[in-house]
Parts: C-alpha cells; sequence; structure tokens
C-alpha cells in the first residue's frame, strides 16, 4: 500500500525495497524498528539526494505536506468501502502495460464505479421515482393493450432508470483541475468516430461509441489513438484518486500536467 502511495506521488512504478519506523515514548526515548511483508526485502539502499530532487512529485509526504499515515488510513477505509476506483484502477495500477484497448475499457469502467459510488443517493431516488411510474404505465396500458403486448412491455421495460456514460465524463472530466474536453475533441480516435453514421452529439458521446464497439467487439480503432485518448483519461483517474485521498487540488493540478507532457 505505501508504495501505490508513493507512485501516486511520483507518476511512476516504485518499489520499496527498506522500510523502518521509529517510535518515541513518553519520556523522549526513540526506538526505530524494521518493517517486514511483502515485496519489502530490507535490503540496504542507498539514496542519492540528486536522483530524488530529479522526480517531479505531485505532493510531499512530510509533518507540513501529506501525511503518510493519513493516506494509508484514507486508503484503508476507502478499501473497506470497496470504492470502485480502487478495486478498479488503484488494483491496476502495477499490472505490466496493457494494449491500450483494455486499457481504455479499464479507464472507463473506474470512471463510471466512482461516480455510480459517489451519487449512490441521487440513483436510488430516481430508481424508486421509476420503478413508480413503471408500475402506473403498466396499469394503463393494461386498460388497452393486448395480453402479448403487456407481456412484451414488461419483460423489455426497464426496472431501472437509464443511466448513460455520456453523462459520466461530462460531470467527471470538469470536475478536475484540468479539463481534458477540449484536448479529448482534437484526438485521433474521436475525430473519426464524429463523422460516424449513428452521428455523436460530442466528444462524451463519441466515447461512449466508442466503449461499446470494442466492449462487443463490434469495431476496432487504431492503437495508438486508443492510446492518446487513454493517456488523457488516464490523467483524469489519478487527479480522481488523489482526491478521494484527500490530496489538494493544486496536487491534483500537478499530476494531470506532468503526465500531458
Amino acid at each position: 500500500m505505501s508504495a501505490v502511495i508513493v507512485s501516486l506521488a511520483t507518476g511512476r512504478k516504485e518499489k520499496i525495497t527498506y522500510l523502518a519506523v521509529r517510535l518515541t515514548a513518553d519520556d523522549g526515548d526513540s526506538r526505530m524498528f524494521q518493517v517486514f511483508g511483502t515485496a519489502l526485502q530490507q535490503a540496504p539502499y542507498s539514496s542519492r539526494g540528486n536522483d530524488v530532487l530529479k522526480v517531479e512529485r505531485s505532493f510531499l509526504l512530510s509533518p507540513e505536506d501529506m501525511s503518510l499515515l493519513d493516506l494509508l488510513r484514507r486508503w484503508q477505509q476507502l478499501r473497506g468501502e470497496h470504492h470502485p476506483l480502487l478495486e478498479t484502477y488503484g488494483s491496476m495500477m502495477f499490472a505490466p502495460e496493457q494494449h491500450p484497448r483494455s486499457r481504455l475499457l479499464l479507464l472507463l469502467q473506474a470512471l463510471e464505479g466512482m461516480h455510480g459510488h459517489e451519487n449512490a443517493a441521487d440513483f436510488a431516488e430516481r430508481v424508486t421515482k421509476h420503478k413508480e411510474r413503471r408500475e402506473s404505465a403498466l396499469a394503463e396500458a393494461a386498460e388497452t393493450l393486448s395480453a402479448g403486448v403487456l407481456r412484451f412491455l414488461k419483460t423489455h421495460l426497464s426496472r431501472r432508470p437509464p443511466s448513460s456514460l455520456q453523462q459520466v465524463l461530462g460531470e467527471t472530466l470538469t470536475a478536475v483541475p484540468v479539463d481534458v474536453t477540449e484536448e479529448l475533441g482534437r484526438s485521433a480516435l474521436v475525430t473519426e468516430v464524429m463523422v460516424d453514421p449513428r452521428k455523436p452529439t460530442n466528444s462524451y458521446d463519441a466515447l461512449r461509441l466508442v466503449r461499446n464497439d470494442l466492449a462487443h467487439g463490434a469495431r476496432g480503432y487504431d492503437a495508438q489513438a486508443v492510446h492518446d485518448v487513454a493517456q488523457l483519461l488516464d490523467g483524469v483517474v489519478r487527479a480522481h484518486m488523489l482526491r478521494i485521498l484527500g490530496c489538494s487540488e493544486h496536487a491534483q493540478r500537478r499530476d494531470q500536467e506532468r503526465r500531458r507532457r
């Protein structure tokens, strides 16, 4: 978990080779303890100041900046809640490099899951109202329609209100410090899909079509074009990850800007 936190700050995969904790007693005495665990080899390591200064960080772990303990506790809390962003993106941060197709689908899934999790109460209210309206509509239909048509409606009329990836992207992409909507609209992938006969209404709708095509195997797209869009979305997802962990807007912005260079 500590490696994930450090990697969020540096924007690169990190390994913890040595970890020690110093505890200070009430009488002022302090003791140093080594920490052992999975992937902690406790191997000797010599840090070089120049190398450390070259790393561009989104935030610092220090008493004056972000507390590592607070971040770890927040991560544990979110994991206990089964937060979708941790269980999708967080669990794949150190996976081997994926094909752009898989990566794009994962990022879109992460944004959808996060949006649904954070708007669960509103959606539950929509579900209740939708069910009431559905029952009312079916009751009215039963007075005039045949039994066969009524059975068709009951089978195919959803019990849940419609939800759209287009709406999710519109809200999640504009909620981070760096809005990548214009850059997304200029991307080769979206430019190609905007002239599709299905006539997407905007960049978010175009990505909805791309997601459906890729998920169902209906159509493929140029890997580089998909990769470029995945890079934009990766910055958005990481900014949201920093946000839910309690990092500042400044840290979110620095992380997005670093990944766009």
